[in-house]
């Protein structure tokens, strides 16, 4: 991460991506349940976020209306995303399961 951006979310479904103090992305609203974490890709292009709604959404900050959704990643919620490396994307979710995703942006 090169620190060029922070995201935020809420409960209210929203994330905004913030840079020098003004918000630099915003709109990104199409998680159905309280957003539970936020993570930046290695190179931060990419963001991915993690919601109770059972969805993955990986956001692009260099197309901002382009997203990659991966659903229902997890039964009951997903709780914590990390990134393994630019293209691999670990999760773990209320069903007491550890995932792994291949993310392949096109």
């Amino acid at each position: 991460m090169d620190g060029r951006y922070l995201a935020s979310g809420d409960k209210n479904r929203e994330i905004l991506i913030w840079q020098e103090g003004k918000i630099a992305i915003k709109d990104w609203q199409y998680h159905s349940a309280r957003i539970n974490k936020l993570v930046w890709s290695p190179d931060s292009k990419f963001l991915a976020s993690a919601s109770l709604d059972t969805n993955i959404i990986i956001w692009s900050v260099e197309t901002p209306n382009k997203r990659l959704t991966i659903t229902a990643a997890h039964h009951g919620g997903v709780n914590d995303l990390t990134w393994l490396d630019q293209s691999t994307l670990a999760s773990v979710g209320q069903d007491c399961t550890t995932r792994t995703w291949n993310v392949l942006w096109e």
